[in-house]
């Protein structure tokens, strides 16, 4: 024990347990079990009221000391009677030679009694080794250490007791009985809790501690389990029902079977007779009366019931019933006595000659002449109850303080039973209650009536506003289950923190306190962590502990954790500091003073547009451009992210002939549209002096960069020369088409984050194209530090996001939104022609649907037996063979000469256009497939312009002017190569002739002809194989659309394609429904 791990309680609950199986044999049985009752206190931070919970079963010396070291250990004051037996068998063994054992039992006795007790004079007086074999600890030593397990790795310790027992209400076979079952149940890795398994009650009463979470509450129970002889000379153990039911009022973790979500309130309650005046006549009855119909009641013993349960939802009230009760039953009988009204003196005198053995209420006047009026209780009790991530309330009233409990404005006026021998009686304001009660509901929102006098609060966190609302209310009394309190410390406010922020090289250090009462403060690091999983503003310190934020420090101090990393906050992310800090005590030091002035300057800046610009800018490109310029003076990288068309290349130009007498620029774009960029500067910026990297002398061509020159360089040799281009410093570096270094793991990412420049801005109309972990890597590049390290994003934003957290999403839009300017064309280009999405559903022919459905049942038999390593490729190389397939069979049989459905279709739809004079773009992701569909246009006679990855960019750029200038109708391109930085404004049509993971890159190679210089409306057609794998992808598109829109725009889609959504894509049968 003195360990203190949770494998030296494991050993000693072991050691327990097997001294529990030899039962009366074990004569140290009664020392292990006080061991264990101590145990609870030393590891499990239970009361130490719980020491007294345990009934020690012999009588053994070693069981006395035991009781006696542990009191001690515990800083309580050890039972009188557990001292003395000790001091005597001290003397015994003294009288026997024993010295060191006298000496230490006297040890033992001495450290139990009073300093002053008379005894001490006669004990054996020695150092003790036993008494040292664990540190005495104080009661505030105890209570320190319970604040000590608030802490996150200590709760995460916590969670790995595994077993807890549970009482199920099983109904009777013809429901006229329930019986509670106890059941041992498991912690799944999941946080919630197993179905629980039935627990031998011969195990409950021989070998309690066998049961790792059994409560004192619990054992309470556990001693009605009794030893029934059986006729066949065995012995049956059996739970008595009644007691047990009674025994368990109060209790947490009560169920009704099949409903282990839903916790039961059971309240123990004694039967109550109601003396109603009736004008003419007096009605005397009693409730509940004790028939067999009322519940639980053995129907061998229909007029001797020991309980009865009145059971509403969730909620059972169980009367006890004595000897006489049933006796009163049987003289009121079911309906009650009526006598007539001229005997109410008569009645009087009854009622107080029984009100001893119950409570009555009654509406006569006057009293019995021995009965002592008192002063009535104006309090509303309420009784609360956890109830899973919730709780339960019930309300009622005590006229006499304690005793007797009614509902709230029902019931008798006048109150009679007997306290302490004296018969008394309390005369109730029925009104006044009820307009109490009134008051609670109204201020207490977001309960639910669930029966007669209980409600339920829709949510923890209706909950603890309602708890803020009764702590305030003197009228009301609060009660509830032994250990399962929970308090709601006042509110804090703005007032109650206090911050200190210091420069340190490129970030700031955040320290503080927030002071929760007058004695207590709060660490600003571990409550901010403590914040991550409180989504309200209630923040949970311990078990059953909360603080009330006020809502507008919440907001602060969640300002504050967006972008707050262990103490330290990027300057870059500072700007969001700036804002959370206002209104609250903040002691910064001259660096942070100097950075809010830069802020300031930098949100005043509207820079004229450079002489040099040879274009008219729109005006929300002039906002572009201006925007771009305030992030640079302030010293913060920027994420240009508008829709494609919408001339982010000219904003970023503006901004390249705005910073070019400073220094150098660099711009890293794909090879494709390397020349495209050279073209716009020239045409929009000819004072500039562009250049394409790739000279025989590289490291000659990168060092004589200077003010007014540009550089454009492809990824692929920014990769193959990384080591010269981190040589050197960059005024100015703009990243094109910046998904092309998305993922953070490759050498073209690494190439990029080895760059070194003044100002660093990436254009892109998809941020992100399939998980958040590409927006991070992309932020890291322009901001460094912003979004944290990637575990720490992971954890913060990204799993958070991916679960569907709304707090994390706007959490992490508020972060990124300074940095991220995203505008959509039909938001700012109302003048730009419309665009029509259309999917043409393409049926397989026969042999197509054979051969499908043949590669589908293959590839479902690989993934079955697929480990797990090689799971994720294995089955997207299967996919990708099934989305050949249904592009032309060809691309998988080449020889089978099977037709294919989709090219048929688009040699209709291809006739079509061209017939009616439309031009068009022709996508797909498969170069094989254009291969197959040039064979085809070939054999047709229709001419065609051609783009792949294969193209060099002479002949990519002489095929896009050739298009652009009316030359051929068609214009065959792959998605990856030209998807992006084209402008193909001369076709009014678009053919996707398969469908792409994910939808915003179809969008961007739409966006090739819709955009700024369309003149004409748009159609794009979709060419979609029904009950095949593309419809299903189709499907994704509903999820996966717009990813990067929907983080900016306050909505939560988010995620990448997991191997079990790649197994469902495979799961169905073409043509199944």
């Amino acid at each position: 024990m003195k360990q203190g791990t949770p494998e030296a309680r494991r050993k000693l609950d072991r050691q327990i347990e097997v001294a529990g199986r030899a039962g009366i044999y074990e004569p140290m049985l009664g020392a292990f079990l006080a061991l264990q009752s101590f145990a609870r206190v030393w590891f499990d931070q239970a009361p130490p009221d719980h020491m007294q919970a345990v009934e020690i079963a012999t009588d053994h010396v070693m069981t006395h000391v035991t009781k006696v070291l542990t009191a001690i250990w515990l800083g309580e004051s050890p039972a009188h009677t557990d001292v003395e037996k000790v001091g005597a068998a001290a003397f015994a063994l003294s009288a026997g030679g024993i010295d060191w054992l006298a000496g230490e039992f006297g040890a033992v006795t001495r450290a139990g009694l009073p300093a002053d007790s008379i005894h001490l004079r006669d004990l054996p007086d020695t150092e003790s080794v036993m008494l040292a074999l664990m540190p005495r600890i104080e009661p505030w030593e105890r209570a320190l250490a319970a604040l000590s397990v608030l802490a996150p790795d200590h709760k995460a310790a916590a969670s790995e007791e595994v077993t807890r027992l549970v009482w199920i209400l099983e109904r009777s076979q013809y429901g006229n009985r329930l019986n509670l079952i106890p059941k041992e149940q498991k912690a799944t890795k999941r946080g919630t809790w197993s179905q629980g398994r039935n627990v031998a009650l011969k195990r409950l009463a021989e070998r309690p501690q066998s049961i790792a979470g059994l409560t004192a509450h619990d054992e309470k129970i556990l001693r009605h389990i009794d030893r029934e002889p059986h006729r066949y000379g065995q012995a049956n153990w059996e739970l008595d029902q009644s007691a047990a039911m009674l025994a368990a009022a109060g209790h947490p973790l009560v169920f009704f079977e099949n409903q282990l979500d839903q916790p039961v309130g059971i309240e123990a309650r004694h039967p109550e007779m109601t003396v109603r005046n009736e004008g003419d006549e007096v009605h005397i009855s009693i409730f509940p009366f004790a028939a067999p119909v009322q519940g639980l009641v053995d129907s061998e013993r229909v007029f001797q019931p020991d309980s009865i349960v009145v059971e509403s939802k969730r909620r059972l009230d169980v009367f006890a019933f004595s000897e006489e009760h049933k006796q009163i039953s049987r003289i009121l009988g079911a309906d009650g006595l009526t006598v007539p009204a001229d005997a109410k003196e008569k009645v009087l005198e009854s009622i107080a000659a029984i009100s001893p053995l119950l409570t009555i209420h009654s509406d006569l006047d006057g009293t019995g002449t021995d009965l002592e009026r008192v002063d009535t209780d104006p309090h509303l009790y309420l009784n609360l109850q956890p109830q899973g991530d919730s709780i339960a309330l019930s309300a009622g009233v005590q006229p006499f303080g304690e005793g007797p409990r009614f509902l709230p404005g029902e019931g008798g006026a006048a109150v009679i039973t007997e306290i302490d021998g004296r018969r008394v009686q309390a005369n109730r304001d029925l009104k006044a209650e009820r307009r109490l009660l009134d008051i609670v509901l109204a201020r207490c929102t977001g309960l639910v009536d669930e029966s007669a006098g209980r409600w339920r609060f829709l949510d923890l966190e209706a909950a603890l506003e309602g708890l803020v609302e009764l702590q305030t209310m003197e009228e009301v009394v609060c009660a509830w289950p032994q250990g399962k309190a929970l308090t709601v410390r006042n509110a804090v406010g703005n007032s109650s923190v206090s911050l200190s922020i210091r420069e340190q090289n490129d970030w700031f250090e955040v320290d503080g306190e927030v002071r929760t009462s007058e004695q207590d403060v709060l660490d600003l690091q571990k409550l901010l962590t403590i914040m991550r999983n409180a989504p309200g503003r209630f923040i949970q310190l311990g078990e059953d502990e909360f603080i009330a934020l006020t809502d507008i420090l919440r907001q602060r101090l969640d300002a504050i954790r967006s972008v707050f990393d262990e103490g330290r906050v990027p300057k870059v992310a500072a700007w969001h500091l700036d804002k959370a800090i206002s209104e609250l005590n903040v002691d910064a030091d001259h660096g942070f003073q100097a950075f809010q002035d830069r802020l300031q300057h930098a949100r005043d800046l509207t820079p004229e547009l450079p002489g040099g610009i040879m274009a008219d800018l729109r005006d929300y490109q002039l906002e572009g451009y201006h925007w771009l310029a305030r992030l640079a003076d302030w010293g913060a990288g920027a994420c240009l992210a508008d829709d494609m068309g919408l001339g982010k290349t000219l904003q970023s130009i503006a901004m390249l002939m705005l910073r070019a007498s400073a220094g150098p620029a660099l711009i890293i774009a794909p090879t494709t549209v390397c020349q495209n960029w050279l073209n716009e500067v020239r045409r929009f910026a000819p004072l500039l002096r562009a250049s394409q990297f790739g000279t025989d002398n590289r490291a000659d061509e990168i060092e004589s960069q200077g003010p007014g020159d540009i550089l454009v360089c492809s990824y692929g040799l920014l990769t193959a020369e990384a080591d010269l281009f981190a040589s050197r410093a960059w005024h100015t570096i703009v990243a094109d088409e910046a998904q092309a270094f998305k993922n953070a793991g490759t050498q073209r990412s690494r190439a990029m984050m080895r760059l070194s420049g003044d100002f660093r801005m990436i254009t892109t109309g998809t941020p992100v194209e399939n998980h958040l972990g590409e927006l991070w890597n992309l932020f890291n590049f322009i901001n460094p530090g912003l979004l944290g390290g990637f575990s720490t994003f992971s954890e913060i934003f990204a799993r958070p996001i991916e679960r569907g957290d709304e707090d994390a999403a706007m959490r992490l839009r508020n972060v990124t939104r300074p940095f991220i300017l995203r505008r959509l064309k039909q938001d700012v280009l109302k003048e730009l022609p419309p665009r029509t999405d259309i999917t043409i559903r393409v049926e397989l022919n026969d042999q197509e649907h054979t051969l499908y459905e043949a590669l589908r049942r293959e590839a479902q038999a690989d993934l079955e037996s697929v480990e797990d390593g090689e799971a994720n490729m294995i089955a997207l190389a299967r996919i990708t063979r099934l989305r050949r397939a249904v592009c032309n069979p060809a691309l998988v049989l080449p020889d089978a000469n099977i037709p294919s459905s989709k090219l048929e279709r688009f040699g209709e739809l291809v006739t079509d256009l061209l017939a009616n004079g439309h031009r068009a773009l022709v996508f797909s992701q498969f170069v094989a497939h254009l291969q197959l569909i040039r064979r085809y246009l070939d054999g047709e006679g229709i001419s065609y312009q051609y783009l792949d990855g294969s193209s060099r960019p002479a002949d990519r750029t002489r095929a896009v002017d050739a298009f652009q200038g009316g030359e051929d109708d068609l214009f065959l391109i792959s998605l990856k190569a030209g998807g992006t930085g084209l402008n193909l404004t001369a076709a009014d049509f678009v053919i996707h002739m398969d469908p792409w993971w994910n939808p915003a890159v179809e969008d961007q190679a739409s966006d090739r002809a819709h955009r700024i210089g369309q003149q004409r409306p748009v159609t794009v057609y979709r060419l979609i194989c029904v009950d095949t794998i593309e419809q299903k992808i189709v499907e994704l598109h509903e999820r996966k659309r717009d990813l990067a829109s929907d983080l900016l725009a306050g909505k939560d889609a988010a995620g990448r394609l997991t191997f079990d959504e790649m197994v469902a894509l495979i799961a169905t049968p073409a043509g199944a429904r």
